[in-house]
Order: C-alpha cells, then structure tokens, then sequence
C-alpha cells in the first residue's frame, strides 16, 4: 500500500479530481482533499523545520502520523489539494517507496485569475489561512527571496502569480535531493473535453 499526494497550486480542479478517484477506488482506498488545510502552515514549514518538535506544527504533524498509520496498516491513501506540499520530504523520510506524488500544473495566468477572484494576497483575508498559506518572499526557504525588494509594488495579480511561481518552484527543489513526480499532468489535458472531464466538471 501507498500514500499518494498531489503537488498543486490550488484552483487545479483537485474537488473534481478527488470526486473522480473515489468513484474509481470505490472505497479501496482513503481518499481526502485538503483534510487539515491551513493546519500544515506553509509558510512555517517552507524552510526547515522539526515538526515532532514545534507545538505550532502539532496537528500537521499527527496528521502525517496517521497516513503513515493508515498506509502500514494495509490502506491505500490519496490527499489531494495543494497546503500539504511542504511537507513532501517529510512523508518521503517516513514512508520511503510507499509514498508518491503526482505534479499537477495549470497556466499560471488561470491560477493567478482565479486567486484573485478568491481574495488572494487582498485585505479582506489576512487572517487564518491566508496568514499562513500565502506565500510571502520574505518567508524562510522561498525559492525567490530577491522579489521581496519590489512585492509592495506588485499589483494582487503578481502576488498571485508568485504563488504559483513558488509552489511549481518546490517540484524542482525535490528534484534536486531525488524526489521526483510518478507522473506530471497538466491541467489542461486532464480537463480537456473527454470522458474524464464530462464526469468530473469543474464548475
């Protein structure tokens, strides 16, 4: 048995995606989307960090303990949705070949639109979730720390686009230490007209 997550932005159809599985599975399997959403403080867990040791990482990290539980125990395991995704190398260290990742990718144009639509990186959410999810350049372990010198004169549209940039940015990152995607799938192909996409709309 394994654990199979997916590496995404957001706004990548993953409801849809998790609907299709468990149809497919039919009960074969664990199937979740986002199961503790801002619990897994990206923008804590970005650099590096000992979960087991941070009180502020307490439920993230008994999380993770109950997918290693759920896969050794004899269950399949699928988590879907993007919050999850600094926490890779961590699943990796615990589960080894009995954890995977698919890299799913949308055009960043179409992501950052759709965050903007959502509030992204606006007033109105700086608190909760967006106060740990979205990603800042100042943040420890960013990919591209030189932008912080110009966020403040980023439009919302550019600051969603750096979520983007930052988050396709960890696939690269976990290429580098030999964490590689079993499959890479973009968007636009899995939602294209097709069987697929009729059962599983994303409206």
């Amino acid at each position: 048995m394994r654990a199979t997550f997916v590496l995404s932005t957001g706004r990548c159809g993953t409801q849809s995606l998790t609907k299709a599985i468990s149809q497919s599975l039919n009960g074969r399997a664990v199937i979740t989307h986002e199961p503790i959403r801002e619990l897994y403080k990206p923008r804590l867990t970005l650099g590096s960090f000992k979960p087991a040791k941070s009180l502020k990482l307490r439920e993230a990290y008994t999380h993770v303990r109950q997918v290693v539980a759920t896969v050794r125990n004899g269950t399949e395991y699928v988590e879907t949705g993007w919050p999850a995704f600094t926490w890779f190398e961590q699943f990796h260290k615990e589960l080894g070949e009995r954890w995977r990742f698919v890299h799913l990718v949308r055009n960043p144009v179409h992501v950052a639109a759709s965050f903007v639509t959502h509030g992204y990186y606006q007033a109105q959410r700086t608190h909760g979730f967006p106060a740990v999810a979205f990603l800042q350049p100042s943040d420890a372990g960013v990919r591209y720390p030189e932008i912080a010198s110009e966020w403040r004169k980023l439009s919302v549209f550019d600051k969603c686009l750096y979520q983007w940039l930052e988050i396709n940015a960890r696939a690269a990152m976990l290429a580098s230490r030999n964490i590689t995607p079993a499959a890479v799938v973009r968007f636009e192909q899995l939602f294209s007209r097709s069987r697929f996409a009729m059962r599983c709309s994303t409206r």
